[in-house]
């Protein structure tokens, strides 16, 4: 092969190809990626010249990547002139460096907190104190925690010591954002520059910065990273989300220069756990922002359990409207391409969902967000709308376009349906749980308007291609907290094609109780017996009876009289206790052959008996007179609890095992003592749990039967 091959530029190539020179592609390829891989930085080269090969349509569309890989060509050699290159790349020994002129600023490690960053909550002043002290600082947080109003005191703190500062996003959209809340003195500062990262990489006159500021890092590829820290010589603040959509990659080779974070690289895994693990061992250089204010309650606490472990604590005061749109029944034909589907009934269900959210009139077009995984369907979705007279303001798009707005209500179409194979983009791990939650998280309440989110989806397709996956996980937990649950029947037979059946809050509930019954008795006879059953499907019965608790527990409260307490009193702190109560009984369910058998699992067990105690029992107690507790009113209080098939009986095995594991009871008298044992004889045949799987169905068994007491309570009430 001639050498000239391997200097051969990609528009040369092109050149000498239009002009029947004869320069073999794969030749010419293979050339470009063995002169890449010399150097310093062969591997990001090699990454970059990938990307550059497998991207598809007009040259202009790897103008970028080519720009970048000129400008990590340009890093080679530099060495000991980066050295936030070398904190972030190199050896990590300079990772954990202060900012040497902020040193005289601290005083045994605090930093005064300026009036305008008064009123931060502690993690966000954590953040802002680091921010100005480190040379290097990782700020995760979900969205609505905060992490755009820290960025905008940080780059005012910035510019009050007079440095140069680069802002940098990944969209236009997102820079226009975080600039919006910076005030007019602060955006006007001729030492600041907010800019997009392409923009940054396609100025060949750029200078270096004080300060290097990336937001929507979680976006942000590695190589990004490596560039945009050559520019900072005092400080780079990386600030994002790790649970949202990763960089974008047109090779999908895997490779991580391209389609990994800074958060995962820092962190060495992509495993959620193993992630906010390495946060709190390295809490001087990263921060994760605990609270969340904008997102519905209901909406955050699915995101906030299955993306972020119940890490995060919700400050918003609305509750969130939920609704959907089942199509298992229609089972609607899908067209377009393997990789792109379109789903024309869904199509048909979102204009019509859609004429009923504007009808309302409680909501405007502008307030509403259509989104769906694949692009040809959301270009549908957008065609028919404005065929059907739908008003202009209505936005539509991919979820992936759709990071980082904001609508009052989100309208979701999963559009899968009726095909024999799951599609790639909604059957990976990490990845379909960060698009769910990106998804979801555009809603917001504003202005006083409750944030509404409408999931158009195929539940049993869902649950057969994408059983115990993280998508049919979101589904199943969206389904479990839905207020209203729409079936939209067949199109065939003597019922017009509008005829949806709609269920409202409580008669969702009654077929959610149905269903848990059927699961948990197969799910209680394999744990019974040699097979166990799939550890998703025990996680999934889980889910659904945290659930289902206060779905039952709220349907009671409304039975009561005017003026009356409430049955069972719901505060902020029960609300927080069903959270705890989920992640203490999902530690139960670890198959693990190295746990199965270990005799340590009391605590959690402990810790559901407490909180169910709480929720259950004493939340139903009532003041006496002389401010003792007396039972409640019959039906929450059953005078035969103490018969064996009573449906009050459940009551009083809550407040024996309650004073079992909270009590020191070895003094008691032995009766006590045996009313445990015959519980657990009931539940596990035994009259002590010896192994992780004893606790676990026992502790399944206190859910079915919470669940029978309160559907008892419930239609106890509402007949008088």
């Amino acid at each position: 092969m001639p050498k000239f091959l391997s200097r051969l530029s990609a528009s040369l190539y092109k050149t000498l190809k239009r002009r029947g020179v004869p320069v073999p592609l794969e030749q010419y390829q293979r050339a470009r990626l063995k002169s890449a891989a010399k150097g310093e930085w062969g591997e990001v080269k090699v990454a970059l010249v990938e990307e550059i090969q497998s991207a598809k349509g007009p040259a202009q569309n790897t103008l970028f990547t080519r720009k970048l890989l000129e400008r990590v060509e340009e890093l080679e050699g530099r060495g000991a002139e980066q050295p936030l290159i070398i904190a972030l790349f190199g050896d990590g020994s300079t990772l954990h460096d202060v900012v040497p002129s902020a040193s005289s600023e601290t005083l045994s490690g605090d930093l005064l907190i300026p009036d305008w960053a008064a009123g931060n909550t502690d993690s966000q002043q954590q953040a802002f104190k680091l921010g100005l002290t480190q040379r290097v600082l990782f700020l995760m947080g979900a969205p609505g925690s905060g992490k755009t109003r820290v960025t905008a005191q940080l780059i005012k703190g910035c510019l009050e010591k007079r440095e140069r500062t680069l802002l940098c996003c990944h969209t236009r959209d997102a820079v226009d954002h975080t600039v919006s809340q910076l005030d007019d003195n602060t955006r006007s500062d001729t030492l600041l520059q907010a800019r997009t990262i392409a923009a940054t990489v396609m100025d060949d006159d750029v200078k270096p910065y004080d300060n290097v500021i990336v937001d929507d890092a979680g976006m942000v590829s590695l190589t990004n990273v490596l560039y945009l820290a050559s520019l900072a010589t005092k400080r780079i603040l990386l600030i994002g989300d790790p649970m949202q959509l990763p960089p974008v990659s047109s090779s999908e080779t895997g490779n991580p220069w391209i389609e990994h974070n800074i958060f995962q690289h820092q962190s060495g895994t992509d495993n959620l756990s193993e992630l906010f693990t390495w946060q709190e061992q390295n809490t001087d250089i990263s921060v994760l922002l605990r609270e969340q204010f904008e997102i519905p309650e209901r909406i955050f606490n699915i995101l906030n359990q299955l993306c972020y472990g119940s890490r995060l604590t919700s400050q918003t005061t609305t509750r969130g409207i939920i609704t959907l749109i089942d199509t298992s029944t229609l089972d609607p034909e899908l067209t377009g391409t393997p990789r792109s589907p379109i789903n024309a009934y869904h199509g048909d269900i979102v204009v019509r969902t859609l004429k009923e959210l504007l009808q309302k009139q409680s909501l405007t077009a502008s307030d509403i967000g259509v989104l769906s995984p694949f692009r040809a369907q959301s270009q549908y979705l957008e065609r028919v709308s404005k065929l059907s007279g739908l008003p202009e303001g209505i936005e539509f798009g991919t979820v992936h376009t759709f990071q980082g707005r904001m609508k009052v209500c989100i309208v979701l179409d999963l559009t899968v349906s009726n095909v024999d194979h799951s599609f790639q983009i909604l059957s990976g791990g990490n990845l379909v749980a960060n698009l769910m939650n990106t998804a979801m998280s555009r809603c917001r309440t504003r202005d006083g308007q409750e944030g509404r989110l409408v999931v158009v989806a195929n539940y049993q397709h869902v649950q057969q291609h994408y059983a115990n996956k993280p998508l049919a996980n979101f589904l199943d937990r969206i389904r479990s907290t839905t207020d209203t649950l729409v079936e939209v029947p067949t199109l065939g037979g003597e019922e017009p094609a509008d005829a949806w059946d709609t269920m409202r809050y409580g008669q969702t509930t009654d077929i959610l109780v149905s269903e848990f019954q059927t699961e948990y008795d197969q799910l209680s006879n394999e744990l019974a017996g040699h097979d166990l059953p799939n550890e998703e499907q025990v996680r999934g019965l889980i889910w659904k009876a945290c659930d289902l608790m206060p779905r039952l527990i709220t349907l009671c409260n409304r039975l009561r009289e005017p003026g009356e307490p409430e049955h069972f009193r719901t505060t902020s702190g029960t609300r927080r206790r069903i959270e705890r109560l989920s992640l203490a009984a999902l530690e139960l369910a670890d198959f693990a052959p190295e746990k199965r058998n270990l005799e340590t699992n009391e605590t959690p067990f402990m810790s559901v008996i407490l909180d169910l105690y709480v929720l259950i029992y004493e939340s139903s107690m009532l003041e006496g007179e002389d401010n003792s507790r007396r039972h409640p009113d019959e039906p929450v209080y059953d005078p035969k609890a103490h018969t064996e098939e009573s449906y009050g009986r459940i009551r009083l095995w809550l407040n024996y095992l309650r004073s079992v594991y909270a009590h020191d009871t070895t003094e008691w008298p032995r009766f006590d003592q045996e009313r445990i044992n015959r519980f657990f004889e009931k539940t596990i045949g035994k009259p002590k749990p010896e192994n992780i799987l004893d606790y676990l169905r026992a502790e399944l068994f206190l859910f079915k039967e919470i669940l029978s007491y309160l559907d008892t309570v419930r239609n106890k009430l509402k007949k008088g």
